[in-house]
């Protein structure tokens, strides 16, 4: 996806982000990064669900991997709100806080507690 692609898509104006301070190449930068890093995370969440699969009170787990695309909008979104902050690729993933999700379902409410403490 290219530049303008990637504005239209996300409702992104150049504005937008020149008011983030990020450069587009630092945005690319960092999606590059988060590319190849992308499998890591993967097998982290698919360990932690594995995991979570074998606790008998959960009844579905889910895992998903940020979008590189979402993270790029996110970042720009993070940077307008707080422009203090300092992103680029070799922290995005501190500041970024939801690159991996698990999610475990279970069936009855106070389940919740069983599996909290099994986590």
């Amino acid at each position: 996806m290219n530049r303008q692609q990637f504005f239209n898509r996300y409702g992104i104006s150049e504005k937008k982000l020149l008011d983030s301070e990020l450069s587009w190449e630092q945005l690319v930068a960092i999606k590059n990064h988060f590319e190849k890093t992308r499998k890591n995370l993967e097998i982290d969440a698919n360990y932690v669900a594995d995991r979570l699969r074998t606790f008998d009170r959960v009844h579905m787990v889910k895992t998903r991997i940020k979008d590189p695309e979402h993270l790029m909008e996110k970042i720009i979104r993070t940077k307008r709100e707080n422009p203090a902050i300092l992103i680029n690729p070799e922290n995005y993933n501190c500041i970024i806080n939801d690159l991996a999700g698990v999610r475990a379902l279970h069936l009855f409410k106070e389940d919740w507690q069983k599996i909290h403490q099994f986590i």
